[in-house]
């Protein structure tokens, strides 16, 4: 009697995998789940309901959807680039595919400074903070106090005491396990700073998604004029690694600060990961009708991506960048 409900529940098994594991998988991996859960059904299973989904839940992008369809209509009346012979014919349709899959249209008047000294880009942005009037917006995928991020830190505390709303996002599982975290939180909540983990793994809380689909964005938005974009996360180069500390490894990064109407799609994104996280729309603190003044001759489009994205628009992107080069 064992054997045959074992039997059964062995075929239930393979019957749902067979009909869960290829949706919307590339055919060499839908194999591979299938072989896996034919000949190992219980590990089978349990890895595939681990790690197997390439999505985020549903209602995860359900949010990702509302967000991007309030983005959508407010960057409506953004009129397409105009045809430059300083293009390429086939670059166009990119930026026309961009806007479609991820909102954000291309645009132009911005400038760009780039940084690829460490300490020197962390300063640059603790410099850009304390020049704020209204607000910060803050997004990482690790975020630690330590020495070297402590110059932006203090800034982001400095503008806070003075009435600066500063709103700051991270990526719980990567950043949960960092030196200090609780007492980093401790600070911020003292200093009045507004802070959410974003895809948290809470369990007990209701809260479960595959953990290695991770928010890997770096932003900061200084007022809606001014940003900064790239690399480089919020912690020491060594990342606080033992094996890096002990060889002298360091992390290298590449960041930019960049001015113009592209700061407020960087801001937009803020927005939409923040709406996703606490249900809170920043109408007041990002204006898609009112783009800043030209600050150069840049043209630049942001392109968010990630699993909340059904359409793997970055791919898409990169396809045709290479089959364009």
């Amino acid at each position: 009697m064992t054997t045959l409900l074992i039997g059964l529940l062995v075929f239930l098994i393979n019957l749902v995998a067979l009909g869960l594991v290829p949706e919307r998988r590339r055919p060499s991996s839908a194999m591979a789940w299938l072989l896996l859960i034919f000949f190992l059904p219980g590990v089978g299973l349990l890895l595939f309901l681990l790690i197997g989904s390439t999505f985020v839940p549903r209602k995860r992008r359900e949010e990702q959807r509302v967000a991007g369809e309030l983005i959508r209509a407010g960057l409506a009346g953004v009129p397409a680039l105009p045809p430059s012979p300083e293009r390429p014919d086939w670059l166009d349709p990119v930026m026309v595919l961009n806007r479609r899959l991820a909102w954000m249209p291309a645009v132009q008047n911005n400038s760009a400074e780039l940084f690829s000294g460490y300490e020197e880009s962390i300063q640059a942005k603790a410099d850009l903070v304390r020049t704020a009037e209204r607000y910060v917006h803050v997004e990482y995928f690790m975020l630690c106090r330590d020495t070297t991020s402590e110059p932006f830190i203090a800034a982001l505390l400095e503008v806070a005491a003075r009435g600066v709303k500063v709103r700051v996002l991270f990526d719980h599982l990567s950043t949960i396990g960092l030196p200090g975290h609780k007492e980093l939180l401790a600070t911020f909540d003292q200093a009045g700073v507004e802070w959410h983990p974003m895809l948290p793994i809470q369990p007990l809380k209701g809260q479960w998604r595959r953990p290695d689909l991770r928010n890997h964005r770096k932003i900061v938005v200084v007022d809606g004029r001014t940003g900064f974009v790239g690399s480089q996360n919020m912690i020491d180069s060594s990342y606080h690694k033992k094996k890096h500390e002990a060889n002298g490894r360091k992390w290298r990064e590449l960041t930019a600060r960049v001015e113009g109407p592209v700061v407020q799609s960087l801001n937009l994104v803020f927005a939409s990961d923040w709406f996703i996280e606490t249900n809170e729309r920043l109408r007041d603190y990002v204006q898609t009708e009112e783009f800043p003044e030209d600050q150069g001759d840049l043209t630049c489009q942001i392109v968010p991506s990630g699993p909340g994205f059904p359409d793997e628009n970055n791919l898409r992107l990169f396809n045709a960048l290479i089959y364009g080069a």
